[in-house]
């Protein structure tokens, strides 16, 4: 669950390597075989990524930050859950 709510769960550096961490963690694991993502509070799921924390970094920075986003997104993109078995 992402919970974040005061900040419309926008993701942040540490948002994004719990998530990475969490994808690796389920994909290993052979008896979990869903993943439900939800978000805390009312009114997003999750906003985007927290500009705030953006501000103050360097170009350098930035593109470390932006790679690492894309690191979980794409874990997520390739997400081999749920699997079905055939028989079921």
């Amino acid at each position: 669950m992402f919970n974040r709510p005061k900040a419309l769960n926008a993701m942040n550096g540490p948002a994004f390597l719990e998530l990475s961490r969490l994808l690796d963690e389920v994909r290993k694991d052979r008896n979990i075989r869903v993943l439900i993502l939800t978000g805390q509070g009312s009114k997003a799921f999750i906003a985007g990524t927290d500009i705030t924390e953006m501000r103050h970094m360097t170009p350098s920075q930035a593109r470390e930050f932006a790679l690492l986003a894309k690191e979980a997104i794409d874990k997520i993109e390739n997400f081999e859950k749920p699997h079905c078995r055939s028989g079921w």
